[in-house]
């Protein structure tokens, strides 16, 4: 499973290499470049970058071209496959699907002007070696697929490079992951999907889709809780009060939520939603299936202050557990709403009669009946 040896790449320089960007490098397998490829580093690269996915952990990259050298140190993603471009990020977690190393300790615009200048001339070659350093792994990555799904370059590369294979049977999971190991998950039950991409972000590993996916059905899966989730829109009212007032409808339901953000509104449409359904888990899905998907889960305060790409984006919300309520009923209509919960009369049309009859609200009396039937 895991690569213990490091392996040589090659690229070639180009005149439109700048070198200039702060927090990425990257290399290209075309040959041609713009000038606004600001982290690009080299074109046509060239070598086994079958065996580069299959190296684990912290690396040193050493870049050598015209007799000058740089190095880089970086950690390596597990859900990197051979089929993307190779780029390093400084971030210091995996978030993005398009990235083969993160925490890189340079970015384009550390290195030195005159390695970053011999880059530039198009008969320059440039030599990677990439070696292994001590230390453990990181978590490693699940891929989810479907069993319909298109078989594209990416679901055929996880599927040669799976460490371990699985169907609706999660057994192994977690210690693949923990190992740094990559799981194929093909399924077509969108609660497994849930429950293994949650299982996997709580050990400390990313998840990502492979294979044809819509985005709301990738954003579901991504989210570690989307099974829960049941109540969607496909789009927004126009104008913030009416937005406001859709949000509160769907607080007062307190189920799980599927929410569009579109593009360019994301800042003023999470703080809304976080104001408004109050503190509630939740996960921010980021260009689902596309190369630059990534995934951010916490509170929705937290989201709020995200700064989104322009990229297609989904938010889905944990639902909101029932709150405790100090309604007491009368002993006897406490004894007949659980002899009609017995008879199997539904908890909603219960709650509708005793709202009417105990003068509470719907919510109340639905949070009685429901601790009433857990009783």
């Amino acid at each position: 499973m895991h690569a213990s040896s490091g392996l040589t790449l090659t690229a070639s320089g180009h005149p439109n290499i700048r070198a200039s960007h702060a927090k990425t490098l990257e290399l290209l397998p075309e040959a041609q470049v713009s000038p606004r490829g600001t982290c690009v580093l080299g074109v046509a690269l060239q070598g086994d970058l079958e065996a580069l996915a299959r190296l684990r952990g912290d690396v040193e990259i050493v870049m050598t071209c015209l007799g000058r050298q740089e190095k880089v140190v970086a950690t390596l993603s597990p859900s990197w496959l051979p089929c993307e471009a190779l780029v390093l990020r400084r971030r210091a977690a995996p978030l993005a699907r398009r990235t083969l190393g993160f925490a890189a300790d340079k970015g384009a615009a550390d290195l030195d002007r005159r390695f970053a200048a011999a880059l530039s001339e198009a008969s320059a070659r440039i030599e990677l070696q990439i070696r292994p350093r001590a230390g453990a792994a990181a978590p490693g990555a699940l891929f989810l697929a479907q069993p319909e799904g298109r078989e594209d370059a990416r679901w055929l590369a996880a599927r040669r490079l799976a460490d371990l294979r699985l169907t609706d049977d999660l057994t192994g999971l977690e210690s693949e992951i923990a190992a740094g190991g990559r799981v194929l998950l093909v399924s077509s039950d969108p609660s497994c999907w849930a429950e293994a991409a949650g299982r996997v972000r709580a050990a400390g590993g990313q998840a990502t889709l492979v294979g044809g996916w819509s985005a709301a059905a990738g954003a579901k899966a991504l989210s570690g809780f989307a099974a829960r989730v049941c109540s969607q829109i496909a789009d927004w009212p126009n104008g913030k009060p009416a937005r406001r007032d859709l949000l509160a409808r769907l607080a007062d339901s307190g189920a799980a939520l599927l929410l569009p953000v579109p593009v360019g509104q994301g800042e003023g449409l999470l703080t809304l939603a976080a104001k408004t359904l109050g503190p509630r888990a939740a996960a921010l899905v980021v260009a689902p299936n596309a190369p630059l998907e990534e995934v951010h889960v916490g509170a929705l305060s937290d989201l709020a202050a995200l700064h989104l790409p322009r990229e297609r984006t989904w938010l889905a919300v944990e639902g909101a557990a029932p709150a405790a309520s100090s309604v007491a009923l009368d002993p006897k209509l406490q004894a007949l709403a659980q002899r009609l919960q017995a008879a199997g009369v539904a908890t909603k049309t219960l709650a509708t009669a005793l709202a009417e009859t105990a003068d509470v609200s719907r919510r109340d009396a639905f949070n009685v009946l429901v601790k009433l039937e857990k009783n």
